[in-house]
């Protein structure tokens, strides 16, 4: 038997056309990006000529899919047991309670659901992310992988607004990151990019409205702005910085009174800002689901109970001023609340209006 005759490959060739049409790549589309006719893609397709394994590395770069995903859809990888469950990509299934999204792990399918998307909206959103990280494969991509994190996460709250936000995160902006993102080992990028894209989140969904109740929200890209920012207090000399500052404002002078923390481990650097009479808040989308094959995938969180807390939870308990979780399954109580990007329930706005009029009145401002 042939190679071209064993169903493997067989198997293996109408899975890459069948991921070349699912992407809307016509064989001339692909042929193009290699300088050869339409016929040399279709060849290949229909075995004509043998596909090599360079040729299938280089036509899986071209259409914009993760090798790792193509062979674990064929069931030929066997990944590490927390290797990630991925979406299939274009596949959705309506469900009376929102959409089911098939999850591939190991050769093996399980749906998530997501409560409250419909499955064209769903559909939609997978396509805009996708566009958004196919930037990041160029060779010098002008957005940063925080930056593109950011606007996949504003996209889909935008477009879900009364949705589970740490679910779109985790189940839909972070696995498609997973699936899709290829410059890089993805998990490792994802560990860095994931954490920081919520700095420049925050600021862009709160700026514009806090501005008008004479509160600014800034993201202090650099760690030279952070520094200067909070150069007079007393910090520990080797905590981190905080990336949001708050800054209440008075006939045009600004006064710092506080800061936005996106990472529980600063938590000395928030108790640090409270000692000196300034608030420290918490935004956490507490993103965290037992993964396969004992887990179910949904998206507990990790903070635990009071009753059974988790160091975590401890640890945010006793370092910020509150702690603002956007995760609707999170257990709330202390000092940990729920929160939801939806404009007409977030908590937000109002604490922040809180915090800088209790500051200005401590200060006679």
């Amino acid at each position: 038997m042939t190679t071209t005759q064993d169903p493997r490959y067989i198997q293996l060739v109408e899975h890459l056309a069948s991921v070349r049409h699912n992407a809307n790549i016509t064989q001339a589309d692909l042929a193009d990006a290699f300088d050869q006719a339409p016929s040399w893609v279709e060849s290949a397709e229909s075995r004509a000529r043998p596909l090599d394994i360079v040729e299938l590395f280089d036509w899986l770069t071209a259409i914009g899919y993760c090798h790792k995903t193509f062979f674990t859809e064929l069931g030929w990888f066997t990944p590490d047991e927390d290797t990630p469950a991925l979406p299939l990509r274009g596949e959705a299934i309506g469900d009376p309670r929102g959409v089911r999204v098939p999850m591939v792990w190991q050769g093996r399918i399980r749906e998530v659901l997501l409560e409250g998307i419909t499955r064209e909206g769903y559909l939609w959103l997978e396509t805009e992310i996708c566009a958004l990280y196919a930037q990041l494969n160029l060779p010098r991509p002008k957005l940063k992988n925080r930056e593109a994190v950011a606007r996949a996460l504003e996209l889909a709250i935008n477009k879900f607004p009364r949705v589970n936000a740490s679910d779109l995160f985790h189940h839909i902006v972070h696995r498609l990151y997973l699936r899709e993102y290829t410059r890089t080992q993805a998990d490792r990028s994802w560990q860095r990019a994931g954490i920081e894209s919520l700095e420049p989140f925050v600021e862009t969904r709160y700026a514009a409205k806090m501005v008008k109740r004479n509160v600014v929200v800034r993201w202090l890209a650099r760690p030279a702005d952070r520094n200067a920012a909070f150069a007079a207090l007393d910090l520990p000399v080797k905590a981190a910085r905080p990336p949001v500052a708050l800054y209440g404002s008075i006939r045009g002078v600004e006064h710092l009174f506080g800061a936005i923390f996106v990472r529980p481990e600063d938590a000395a650097t928030a108790r640090a800002l409270q000692e000196q009479g300034y608030v420290a808040y918490l935004l956490t989308l507490d993103a965290h689901s037992a993964p396969l094959p004992l887990g179910d995938l949904v998206n507990r969180g990790e903070l635990g109970t009071q009753d059974a807390p988790t160091a975590l939870r401890g640890a945010i308990e006793a370092g910020f001023t509150a702690c603002y979780s956007y995760n609707s399954r999170t257990v709330t109580g202390g000092r940990i609340n729920e929160a939801t990007f939806d404009p007409k329930w977030d908590p937000l706005p109002l604490e922040l209006d809180r915090a800088w009029a209790a500051f200005r009145a401590s200060r006679s401002l």
